[in-house]
């Protein structure tokens, strides 16, 4: 185990061995070699690295003592299509609750948020030649008697979509016609 964080960290690209997404992690005394055939490995590798300590990199003041393990690790994922749904017809959520759900999956190596958008309770997806979609559909009267729901910009969807890719998840919207 290290008294302290190695003195650098080597990134290399490699030709693929196994799988797409694999990665081959090296952590010695001095150092910490990260190899992948491409970015998605490379980002695995390094959930890795924060799976080991995961209470040096959560907390938020600064040390200059982390402990990590000495370790190899070659890794890849035993299923192509790793994912979870995120229901957001029958209850709204933010887009900032939506990028902590995509941080968990990539920081879990999953690679698939199925988004589910429409329902019968609610319509979430702005549409421009449907505007009733979302100035009717996408709210409904809550069991307080206050009005419940929301929806999702053209721009809301973008800024989801650029922030799942950067972190290599793949967005998979379920979109059903209204009164399904």
């Amino acid at each position: 185990v290290y008294k302290s964080f190695p003195r650098y960290i080597e990134l290399k690209k490699t030709k693929k061995r196994v799988h797409n997404e694999e990665y081959n992690l090296l952590i010695k005394k001095e150092s910490i070699e990260l190899s992948a055939p491409n970015a998605t490995g490379i980002m695995h590798g390094i959930q890795t690295i924060i799976q080991l300590n995961p209470s040096a990199f959560e907390n938020t003041e600064k040390k200059n003592n982390w402990q990590i393990p000495c370790v190899s690790i070659f890794d890849y994922p035993k299923f192509k299509h790793r994912g979870l749904l995120l229901d957001c017809s029958r209850h709204f959520f933010s887009v900032e609750t939506i990028k902590k759900y995509i941080d968990l999956l990539a920081f879990y190596k999953m690679n698939v948020l199925h988004w589910h958008l429409t329902e019968d309770q609610a319509w979430r997806l702005a549409i421009d030649q449907y505007p009733k979609l979302t100035s009717v559909g996408a709210w409904r009267q809550g069991k307080d008697g206050q009005l419940y729901g929301g929806f999702y910009t053209k721009e809301d969807v973008k800024e989801i979509l650029a922030y799942a890719k950067e972190r290599h998840v793949e967005v998979v919207p379920e979109i059903e016609m209204p009164g399904h």
